[in-house]
This record gives C-alpha cells, structure tokens and sequence, in this order.
C-alpha cells in the first residue's frame, strides 16, 4: 500500500468581551477551513485506488460566562460546539480485512460547562461539572470502522493548588468521567479511550525565578480501546510518572 495524504488547516476566531456589573459576557465564532487530500498509488487487493480532494467550510459558535461572586471567587460557564470532518487518514483501510463503511459522516459535538475557581488565602481552587453530546462520532468495530453512533460524556473535574512554602507548591486534578453511547450499534457501551476515572498529582518546585522542577503523577482507571468494548482491547488502569524541568535561558524566552 502507498498513500499521499495531505491536510490544509485554516481558522478565524472572533470573540467580544463585554463587562457588565460583576457580568461577563463572552460569545465568540470560529470559522473552520479545513482541505484534505488523498491518492493512493498502489493497493495489494480489495476495492478500487481512492483519490479524493475535500474542502469543509464550517462556523462554530460559543458563549462564555463569569460572575464574580467577590474579589477572589468567580461562578463561570461555557457552551461551544465543535466539528471534527472526516479524515482521510482514518477513512483509508490499513488492514488486509479491514473495511470502511460507505457513507460515514463527520462527527459534531456540543459542550457545556459549569463550575466555580478562586483563591482562599495560598490555595487555588477549581471545581467544574461538564456535559459532552457528540453525535455520528467515528471508530472501530470489529473489523470495520463506521460511525458507531451518538453518546454522551458526563463528570466532574476538580484540581487544587497549594503553595505549601515560599517555593514549592503542591498539585492535584481529578475527573470523574461517565460515558455511554446512547444510540447506534453501541448504544449502552462505553466509547473508546474513555476512563472512569484520570488523575494527576505532584509537586511544583521553583528554585529560583528562572527555574521550575515538577513531579508529577498520572493515575488512568482501566478503559476500553474499541467501541464495542471487547476482551482484547481492555486496557488495564496504570500510572506515569515524569520528571520536567524548565529554564529560562534569557528574559521570556524557555
């Protein structure tokens, strides 16, 4: 198999802040420009050489909230939407019994948050619950890959920060994640990649001004990495562990 593939990005996003007592109204649009090509020179066996050129134009709306509550704590939210076309790079049969659905359509999905952040003396707090509806979203099953239908991902996601001495802070983030489609060949099963849980703690060390030290962990529930949540693409929960280091070599330059 020989495949030339080609994608051709563009975007304009547009917002408005406006402030208005302790309101802050923030709608915004993006517009999408998105080509993508594809020739492919030989083929082994099965169907005909695919050689396509696709161009999608498509704006995407979203409206962001704050209300200040106070001088350290704010409420805020957001609704967005987003579009993913699709992808040739997926769209193309890599294995000798793979095969791909004839009509697939690209996958859209809306977004909506709710959640409130601050400060209470050194420690930094966010606690946010989301919603995600996504509708026609594209995967595997079994050995054919087709739109497996439309889900929604529900949860909560909380992260805290606490400098605990004058150069050293303590880290922590979790997401409590509920995902399902809720229509389709799926419908009931949990999407691929989708974790109950996903957690990230560590320390935050600084130093000196131009220096930062962090270790941090990441602690991932077991998931799936097929959409029909078979045996053999189980993923087991695991945990990483990494050690980052930054400098500043001259004024704002890392």
């Amino acid at each position: 198999k020989r495949l030339i593939r080609q994608s051709i990005t563009n975007s304009l996003f547009l917002e408005n802040r406006t402030v208005y007592g302790n309101w802050t109204i923030t709608p915004g649009v993006r517009l999408e420009n998105i080509r993508q090509v594809v020739s492919e020179r030989y083929r082994a066996s099965g169907a005909g050489l695919r050689n396509k050129d696709v161009t999608n134009n498509l704006p995407l709306l979203g409206l962001g909230l704050t209300y200040s509550l106070n001088e350290e704590w704010e409420l805020y939210g957001n609704a967005s939407e987003a579009y993913t076309p699709v992808s040739f790079a997926n769209a193309v049969p890599t294995g000798a019994t793979d095969t791909i659905s004839a009509d697939i359509n690209e996958s859209h999905s809306d977004t909506q948050e709710l959640g409130i952040r601050g400060q209470l003396n050194n420690l930094r707090v966010d606690v946010s619950a989301f919603q995600v509806y996504y509708a026609n979203l594209f995967g595997r099953s079994g050995t054919s890959f087709i739109n497996t239908g439309a889900g929604i991902n529900k949860g909560v996601e909380a992260s805290a920060q606490w400098r605990a001495w004058e150069k050293v802070e303590l880290y922590a983030n979790t997401m409590v994640l509920h995902a399902r489609f809720i229509n389709g060949p799926n419908e009931g099963k949990t999407p691929q990649y989708a974790p109950k849980s996903l957690s990230r703690a560590g320390v935050i060390a600084h130093p000196t001004d131009k220096d930062k030290v962090a270790l941090m962990g990441t602690f991932v529930s077991s998931q799936y990495g097929d959409d029909t949540n078979s045996t053999n693409f189980k993923i087991p929960s695991y945990t990483v562990v990494d050690l980052t280091f930054e400098k500043s070599l001259y004024g704002n330059v890392p």
